[in-house]
């Protein structure tokens, strides 16, 4: 079985997201960590079975809004945006989330 479709039953095999937005906010976070690790091991499996294995440098030019990934034998790029906010009262990049 290919390593993207074990992935995929990773993911599918992670508990649900819960319909209702309150027991959302009071899932365990063990449960809510595990949901978001199975989901980037998709998404990584998924990128790296469409442009390869090889070793990326990466950039963002947010004025053209593009990402693009560069390795030794081609060049990748596709439209990007960032979502997030910049507190400038802020000493430095906090996170919500505690690890």
């Amino acid at each position: 079985m290919s390593g993207w479709i074990v992935a995929l039953a990773l993911l599918l095999g992670a508990s649900a997201l819960p319909d209702d937005p309150q027991q959302r906010v009071n899932e365990p976070k063990a449960q809510v960590f595990e949901r978001a690790r199975a989901e980037i091991a998709v998404k990584t499996e998924v990128f790296q079975h469409t442009v390869g294995r090889e070793h990326f440098d990466w950039s963002v030019d947010l004025d053209e809004g593009q990402i693009r990934f560069t390795a030794p034998t081609y060049v990748a790029s596709a439209p990007v945006q960032v979502i997030g906010t910049y507190n400038t009262l802020s000493v430095g990049l906090g996170s919500s989330i505690d690890p």
